[in-house]
């Protein structure tokens, strides 16, 4: 006798949905790497002169109408002020290069002032612990360096580094000849990058160094915390780059 089809379902999800320890404990290290930048669908403009005033509200509503009109394949949800005076954009679909230059240009006209984008990228941040400073010779390594030394690894030769490398010492050693570096680097929602870039291994000055994230690790899936998870080894350090 077959199974009901409501279990037969769900016993299906839940075996192509399973993921090894392993998997959930590298899941967890890339989400705990990444800063969320602003999502897809929304776009953040500032700069405005009369921001939550009366008059503003009526332009905006003389806005959304505007840019409802222009867009071709997507929809504006709300047109609103934030607490800090910038004006919020959302809309059904994310929003194609198209789409924004069309907001931009409705939000130019609707309000006599070319605005700024604050709209964030999502960035995830990494680390290598222990990374030598100074050649066989004493003379120490700059970014440029750095950047070949991390550019020689398959993985990291098209990575849009835009943090760093920033090198990262411990306050009570002045003169450290090993520090370390941390780096940040363009990523999306899903933390894809980071999970690709965890644990490859870099040759600095010769010596090879593991990534690992720039936080301490999450917890585990058991409810039972890993044993560095309850302070960042790099507790107590202050940024020198």
């Amino acid at each position: 006798m077959s199974p009901p089809k409501s279990f037969a379902t769900a016993a299906k999800t839940n075996v192509t949905s399973a993921k090894s320890p392993k998997e959930i404990i590298r899941d967890r290290a890339a989400k705990s790497c990444t800063n969320k930048g602003t999502p897809s669908n929304v776009l953040v403009l500032s700069d405005f002169k009369a921001a939550n005033t009366a008059e503003s509200y009526k332009r905006i509503a003389e806005m959304r109408k505007n840019v409802n009109d222009t867009l071709v394949e997507n929809k504006c949800k709300s047109i609103s002020w934030s607490s800090r005076g910038n004006l919020v954009i959302k809309c059904a679909k994310p929003l194609s290069t198209r789409d924004k230059t069309d907001i931009i240009n409705s939000a130019k006209a609707t309000f006599g002032n070319v605005p700024t984008v604050l709209n964030k990228n999502t960035v995830s941040y990494v680390k290598f612990i222990d990374v030598p400073l100074f050649d066989i010779e004493g003379t120490p390594f700059d970014n440029n360096d750095f950047n070949i030394m991390i550019q020689q690894n398959e993985k990291w030769s098209d990575i849009n580094i835009t943090n760093g490398p920033s090198i990262v010492t411990k306050k009570d050693i002045p003169n450290a000849k090993k520090a370390t570096l941390k780096i940040g680097f363009n990523d999306d929602k899903h933390s894809t990058m980071a999970k690709r870039l965890l644990k490859t291994t870099i040759l600095f000055g010769g010596t090879p160094i593991r990534c690992k994230p720039w936080t301490s690790v999450p917890p585990a899936p058991s409810g039972k915390r890993a044993p560095n998870a309850s302070a960042s080894s790099d507790a107590g350090v202050s940024s020198l780059a």
